[in-house]
C-alpha cells in the first residue's frame, strides 16, 4: 500500500513524507548546480511552495544539505547490508552492493561533495557515517580476496573507486532518459570484468610520471617569472581548498593564511572568489589537455590510451603540478565564464570518447556499455581529489597501479 494512503490521516506521517519528498528534489539539485549554485528559493519553486513553507522542515539551507547527506549514508549503509545478507561471496557482495545502489525506486542520493565545508556539529557525525559505509565495502573486498572470487587488490583503493563511480553517476545519468538499472549492469560488468578482453595478459603499470605538465622555470630572478610562481602556489592552494570544501565553504582568509601572503597581495592577482575559481578551473582544463594529449601520443590503442590517461591524470593531481579542480562548483560562476569553461570540457570528453571508441574498434577494448564504462572511470577519477593527501600513506605509483589493474582486468581472477 501506498505511504499516501497509510499515512492520509496521520499528520506526522505526512511531514515525513513532504520530508522525503523535499529531500528528493534538494538532492537532484545539488548534484546538478552544487551547494553554492542552489537556493531554498528555488527549491520551493520546484516544490511549488512558499520560502516560508520550506522552514517547516528544514532551518536553512545548510540543514537542508545535512538532512540529504544523512539520508544518503542511510541509504548506502541499507544497500550494503543487504548485499551482506544476500551475498555468499565478496565478489556477490559487491555485485548486490552495486545492484541495490542503482535501482530506479531509490530515493536521489546526494553526492557527498561538501561534507568537509559543514559546521563541526554537523560534520563529524557524518564523517563516521561515511566512514562506517567504507569500512563494510573495503571488508566485502578483502573478504573476496580470501574466499577467492577477488583478485589480489588494495581494498582501500577499490572501495575509492566504486564509490566515486556510484557517486559520480547522479551527475551524468538522466533518469527521464535512461534505465538506472542498465547503468548498474554496466557498472557491475565494468568493476567485474574489466575493459580488457578475455586473455589478455595482465601486466604491471609503469612509474607515474607527471614531468609533461611542467613548466620550464625561467630565470629564477625574473620578475615576471616570480609573478608567474607566485601565482601559481596561489591557485594550487585554492583548488586544494575548492575541492575539500567547495566554494561556500572556502574562504578567501583561508587561501591566503595557508600561503602566508596579505589579502592585498592576494588581489593583485585575482579580482575576488568568483575570480580565484575560475581561474582554478581554467588551469585545471589545461591540466587536462595536457594531460589528454600526452596519453593520446603514448597509448597506440584505445586501452592503451584509456590506461595512460589514469596513470598521467593521476600523477598530475598528485604530483607538483596538482591538484586538478573538482568541476562542482560551476553555477557560482557567471553565465559566460560558466559557458566558457563548459565548451572546453566537452572538447576534452570528446577525445576520452575516441580512446573509448578506437578501443572498441581495434579489439583492446571488449564489448561493454560505452557510455556506462566511460564514466565509470571519470567518476572514480573524479573522486581522487575528495580522498587524496599529498604526503599522505598511499603514493601516487600504486594508486595508478590499482585503478589501471581494476578498470583494466576487473576484480574477478583472470
Amino acid at each position: 500500500m501506498s505511504d499516501w494512503k497509510i499515512g492520509a490521516f496521520d499528520r506526522e506521517a505526512q511531514h515525513e513524507l513532504k520530508r522525503r519528498v523535499l529531500l528528493d528534489e534538494a538532492s537532484v539539485l545539488f548534484n546538478q548546480q552544487g551547494f553554492t549554485g542552489t537556493t531554498l528559493d528555488e527549491v520551493a519553486k520546484r516544490l511549488n511552495l512558499t520560502k516560508a513553507a520550506l522552514y517547516y522542515y528544514v532551518k536553512n539551507k545548510e540543514d537542508l544539505a545535512v538532512q540529504s547527506y544523512n539520508r544518503t549514508c542511510e541509504l548506502q549503509a541499507d544497500y550494503l547490508k543487504r548485499a551482506d545478507e544476500s551475498g555468499k561471496t565478496g565478489l556477490e557482495k559487491i555485485h548486490h552492493y552495486i545492484e541495490n545502489s542503482t535501482q530506479s525506486d531509490n530515493p536521489p542520493s546526494a553526492i557527498l561533495m561538501e561534507v568537509a565545508a559543514l559546521k563541526e556539529g554537523n560534520r563529524k557525525p557524518l564523517q563516521k557515517a561515511v566512514r562506517a559505509n567504507a569500512v563494510v565495502l573495503r571488508g566485502f573486498i578483502a573478504q573476496g580476496i580470501k574466499d577467492g572470487t577477488i583478485t589480489e587488490c588494495d581494498p582501500t583503493m577499490v572501495s575509492l573507486a566504486i564509490i566515486g563511480s556510484l557517486s559520480w553517476m547522479h551527475k551524468w545519468v538522466d533518469v527521464k532518459q535512461e534505465a538506472i538499472e542498465e547503468v548498474g549492469k554496466g557498472l557491475v560488468d565494468l568493476f567485474i570484468n574489466g575493459m580488457a578482453p578475455q586473455g589478455a595478459t595482465v601486466t604491471s603499470s609503469p612509474n607515474v610520471d607527471a614531468s609533461f605538465t611542467a613548466k620550464a622555470h625561467t630565470e629564477i630572478f625574473d620578475r615576471t617569472e616570480q609573478a608567474r610562481l607566485k601565482r601559481e602556489a596561489l591557485l594550487k592552494a585554492a583548488t586544494n581548498s575548492f575541492n575539500q570544501k567547495g566554494f561556500t565553504g572556502t574562504s578567501l582568509n583561508d587561501v591566503v593564511k595557508t600561503l602566508n601572503v596579505s589579502k592585498g597581495a592576494f588581489y593583485y592577482y585575482v579580482k575576488n572568489k568568483d575570480d580565484l575559481l575560475f581561474q582554478c578551473l581554467q588551469r585545471s582544463l589545461e591540466l587536462i589537455g595536457k594531460t589528454l594529449n600526452h596519453s593520446e601520443n603514448e597509448g597506440t590503442t584505445g586501452r592503451e590510451k584509456l590506461e595512460s590517461l589514469l596513470r598521467n591524470g593521476i600523477a598530475t593531481h598528485c604530483g607538483p603540478e596538482g591538484p586538478i579542480a573538482v568541476f562542482t562548483d560551476l553555477m557560482a560562476l557567471e553565465q559566460d565564464r560558466r559557458d566558457e569553461i563548459i565548451t572546453e570540457a566537452v572538447k576534452y570528453l570528446a577525445i576520452l570518447q575516441e580512446f573509448m571508441d578506437t578501443g572498441l574498434s581495434d579489439g583492446s577494448i571488449r564489448e561493454c556499455s560505452r557510455r556506462t564504462t566511460l564514466f565509470g572511470v571519470v567518476g572514480a577519477m573524479s573522486w581522487l581529489p575528495k580522498w587524496y593527501t599529498a604526503g599522505g600513506t598511499l603514493p601516487p605509483h600504486q594508486i595508478a597501479a590499482q585503478f589501471c589493474k581494476l578498470f583494466t582486468y576487473g576484480l574477478k581472477p583472470r
